[in-house]
């Protein structure tokens, strides 16, 4: 009989052994062990049209640093560290999640359905190409979201050996976020795009002005 209550008293503590720690970490972290899942670009109204017209764009490719190609959420910490929320994470790769955001605020600005996210094959041919380098797009210690990115636009209409230089710009941008917020640091990223479409929708402008300007200028004829 001891031997018996002892077997069984040793299988309880087995067993509680492999359920507490789950539990401890829950209790002592606050949350679920169950990770949460967020999007970009869910919320966002679309701003008042910078250009009518029928543009065909495609955004992208879209880089990184490596440290920000997970489905983590990421915090830079002083002395260069990096931490990564397995509780919160992006749907899907950040990469898909940055690329389509941007799209749909380039699209609605240029009012054109022919945006489309790198790497889709559109049945149509393209007037522009949008490339974006981030250099970084990460939430620092001091809860701000800082963005500094470059860009290229490549113009790719305009008549047989016409050759239109690729316009060149850079974006940075500083978003303070609430602390432990975080749809605070999904509506900073968020607001964050939006400036860099308005950016890129910008320069798009002014190179379908230059070639209007140029097409009109070529079709003038002496006396």
């Amino acid at each position: 009989m001891t031997h018996s209550r002892t077997t069984s008293r040793l299988g309880v503590a087995a067993l509680l052994a492999l359920v507490l720690p789950g539990l401890a970490i829950t209790g002592c972290l606050g949350r679920s062990t169950v990770p949460r899942f967020y999007s970009l670009g869910s919320d966002v109204r679309p701003a008042d049209a910078a250009i009518t017209s029928d543009l065909a764009i495609l955004v992208g490719p879209i880089r990184f640093p490596r440290y920000l190609e997970r489905p983590q959420f990421v915090r830079r910490l002083d002395g260069g560290q990096l931490e990564l929320d397995e509780f919160n994470r992006w749907i899907g790769s950040f990469e898909d999640n940055v690329t389509r955001a941007l799209a749909y605020d380039v699209a609605s600005r240029v009012q054109s359905e022919r945006v489309v996210a790198y790497p889709s094959d559109p049945p149509f041919a393209l007037d522009y190409r949008v490339r974006i380098h981030f250099d970084e797009l990460v939430v620092g210690s001091d809860d701000v979201l800082r963005m500094r990115s470059r860009w290229a636009i490549q113009p790719l209409g305009g008549s047989a050996g016409e050759k239109r230089d690729v316009e060149l710009g850079r974006t940075d941008l500083d978003r303070p976020v609430q602390s432990g917020s975080m749809s605070s640091i999904v509506e900073a990223h968020d607001f964050a795009l939006g400036v860099l479409a308005d950016a890129i929708v910008a320069a798009i402008g002014q190179l379908e002005s230059e070639s209007a300007a140029a097409g009109a200028a070529g079709g003038t004829t002496s006396p």
